[in-house]
């Protein structure tokens, strides 16, 4: 709790020192939740950096001649 009312503080004092904080925090934060869900999927044997088309992209064209 004390963090918050650090940052509250330093955002009223110094407002570019609470936006480069606000930036690292996100960062930060974003990259927990991605490899969470890294985890989560890996766990739930889901694998998402694998596609394969279902169809060719040329037959709809193909097909209109």
């Amino acid at each position: 709790m004390e963090f918050f009312v650090w940052a509250a503080s330093l955002a009223k004092s110094n407002p570019w020192a609470s936006g480069v904080l606000v930036v690292c925090v996100m960062a930060v934060a974003g990259s927990c939740f991605g490899i969470l869900a890294d985890m989560i999927f890996k766990a739930l044997g889901i694998h998402v950096g694998q596609y394969k088309k279902e169809y060719e992209e040329d037959e709809g064209v193909s097909a209109c001649k």
